[in-house]
């Protein structure tokens, strides 16, 4: 069963790859995978914020 993606668990993992990075804990072998995965966490938080934001100012429209 696959899980369903939410803000906060992309942005969490999304923290975790960064913290990693930061403290040297992520090997050479595995810097590309960890790099893409983070862009593409990071890709979902922008798509999913510029998606509530619009919602937000739609609604605030009404």
């Amino acid at each position: 069963m696959k899980k369903e993606m939410t803000y906060e668990k992309a942005l969490n993992e999304l923290q975790a790859i960064v913290q990693h990075l930061q403290n040297d804990e992520i090997n050479i072998d595995d810097l590309a995978k960890n790099i893409k995965r983070a862009s593409g966490l990071l890709s979902y938080c922008q798509d999913k914020l510029r998606n509530v934001e619009k919602e937000v100012n739609d609604l605030l429209k009404d």
